[in-house]
């Protein structure tokens, strides 16, 4: 969502789904949080208008429009509680960057692995879609994690990047790349950084979600051997020996993800 669904949003156009994420964009988008409030005053002097005895007469609207200006009305109605609470948090200081990635994160989950940044590795449902059966008919239905198709990053602001990228933490920044499917300026980024265990997993992240399943194995291994509980190498490795279709494998690795 960006601001060229406002008019959508204002007219009540938006379906349900679509309106709750532009209303998390609203809550970060200052130029729509503007064009929102200019709206509702406009609303608020049409209603003025109404009252006065010289109004000028309205048209009266044909049928087949009235469910689109019941749908304005009910749509003004829902902005103004929105916009009331945004006047009202005016005051309030910004979001840290470790709230305003929380707030912009898609509903599901866009990747099965998972990032060692607090943020990002909170539970969302994951829904896995597929193109076709599984090819493989040995390995439980529940292992078969990848998607048949890239799933769209998470729709983290550039603004939030900065954000991160402002406050020094090549971790966070670097998670918040992958998460929006930057891999390419996570990898530059990675290589300019030092030793590290959540380094290395997001090394091993770059590398199975380049397709790279065995490289990013060998990765995890190596973070686990001097971390025994790192839960997300735990968990990127079991992800990454279903990817190699090795099921038992995997399995036992999910057990040991369950154990923390």
């Amino acid at each position: 969502m960006d601001c060229s669904s406002l008019p959508d949003f204002l007219d009540g156009d938006l379906p349900p789904g679509a309106r709750a994420h532009f209303e998390q964009h609203l809550a970060g988008c200052t130029a729509c949080q503007d064009a929102a409030e200019a709206a509702m005053q406009m609303w608020a002097l049409g209603g003025e208008l109404a009252q006065r005895s010289e109004r000028p007469h309205a048209v009266v609207p044909q049928p087949r429009r009235a469910t689109r200006y019941w749908r304005a009305g009910a749509a003004a109605v829902a902005l103004a509680a929105v916009v009331a609470l945004l006047l009202f948090r005016r005051g309030e200081p910004p979001l840290d960057p470790d709230h305003r990635v929380a707030a912009e994160l898609a509903p599901h989950r866009a990747m099965m692995e998972r990032l060692p940044y607090a943020p990002l590795d909170r539970h969302r449902d994951h829904e896995v879609m597929r193109a076709g059966p599984a090819q493989s008919t040995t390995a439980p239905a529940e292992l078969g994690l990848r998607p048949a198709a890239a799933a769209p990053g998470e729709p983290i602001s550039m603004a939030t990047l900065a954000e991160l990228e402002h406050r020094g933490s090549g971790v966070e920044l670097i998670a918040a790349l992958i998460a929006r499917g930057d891999l390419t300026a996570a990898a530059s980024r990675l290589q300019q950084a030092g030793p590290g265990d959540d380094l290395d997993v997001e090394r091993a992240l770059v590398a199975e979600l380049d397709g790279q399943s065995a490289a990013a194995l060998a990765l995890l291994d190596q973070v686990l051997a001097r971390t025994r509980r790192h839960a997300q190498a735990l968990w990127n490795r079991a992800v990454a020996l279903a990817d190699l279709d090795l099921p038992l494998a995997a399995a036992e690795a999910f057990d040991a993800c369950a154990a923390l």
